[in-house]
C-alpha cells in the first residue's frame, strides 16, 4: 500500500474540516498570503490528505522539514517552562483563548406570544483570553416556574442541537409574588487549564444564593 492510500485509508479529513481552518483566519484577521510559512505539528499531519488539503486552503506547499512530533514536544516544553517560571522565558508570553463559545439554553418569546425552546444564549464567546470569567442574567420563563434547569453547551449554532452537551444543574427557585420573578446570574469561569466551574446566583435576595458547577 503506498502513502496516499495509507492516507485515505486512515480517514484523513476531507472538505468538511476547512471551516475551522478558515474560521481560525478570519479570526486572526490573517490572510493566507500573509504568512512567512505553514508549519504542521503533530503526527497526523504526515497524511498525504492532510498535507493536500493544507495546501489548497493557503495556496503553497506546508514546510515539512521540522518533525511534526518534535513540534508538538518544543510546544509542550515551552508551556512548562513558562508555567514553572523558568528564568529563560522571562520576556515570553503566551496567551491561550477559549476554543469555543460556551453558552446555555433558552427559550425566546415569539412575534405571536408562543415561546419556543432550543437557542444557545452566549456566555462565554470564542477567542475570549483565558483564564476569564463572565456573567449574564436569566429569567424564568413563566410566573408560576419553581424550578430552573440550566443546561451548558458549546459551539457556534444558534440552536443547541448543532452544538455540544457538556453538563446540566438544576436547583430549586425561591417562592415570589411578582410576575417578573428572581432573576438569575450565570457566571461561567473558564481557567487557564481549560476547567470550566459555572454558578448560578439568585438575584434579588438579601443574601444571594450559589449553586456551583464544573465540566
Amino acid at each position: 500500500m503506498d502513502s496516499a492510500g495509507s492516507g485515505n485509508r486512515a480517514g484523513a479529513p476531507d472538505g468538511a474540516h476547512a471551516p475551522a481552518v478558515e474560521r481560525a483566519l478570519r479570526d486572526s484577521r490573517i490572510r493566507p498570503q500573509e504568512l512567512d510559512a505553514v508549519v504542521m505539528a503533530g503526527g497526523s499531519t504526515r497524511l498525504v490528505a492532510v498535507r493536500q488539503l493544507v495546501t489548497r486552503l493557503f495556496g503553497r506547499f506546508p514546510q515539512t522539514a521540522l518533525d511534526p512530533d518534535q513540534a508538538v514536544a518544543l510546544g509542550a516544553a515551552v508551556q512548562a517552562a513558562l508555567r514553572g517560571r523558568d528564568a529563560a522565558l522571562a520576556e515570553r508570553v503566551m496567551t491561550d483563548v477559549c476554543p469555543y463559545t460556551l453558552g446555555v439554553h433558552v427559550s425566546k418569546q415569539l412575534a405571536d406570544g408562543r415561546r419556543q425552546e432550543g437557542f444557545m444564549s452566549p456566555v462565554l464567546e470564542r477567542n475570549t483570553i483565558i483564564p476569564a470569567s463572565r456573567v449574564e442574567r436569566f429569567y424564568p420563563s413563566t410566573p408560576d416556574q419553581r424550578h430552573l434547569h440550566l443546561e451548558i453547551y458549546q459551539g457556534e449554532a444558534r440552536r443547541v442541537q448543532d452544538n455540544i452537551a457538556l453538563g446540566k444543574l438544576e436547583m430549586p427557585l425561591p417562592d415570589r409574588s411578582d410576575d417578573d420573578g428572581f432573576a438569575t446570574d450565570v457566571r461561567f469561569t473558564l481557567d487557564a487549564n481549560g476547567l470550566l466551574e459555572w454558578r448560578l446566583y439568585y438575584c434579588g435576595m438579601a443574601s444571594p444564593k450559589a449553586s456551583p458547577g464544573s465540566w
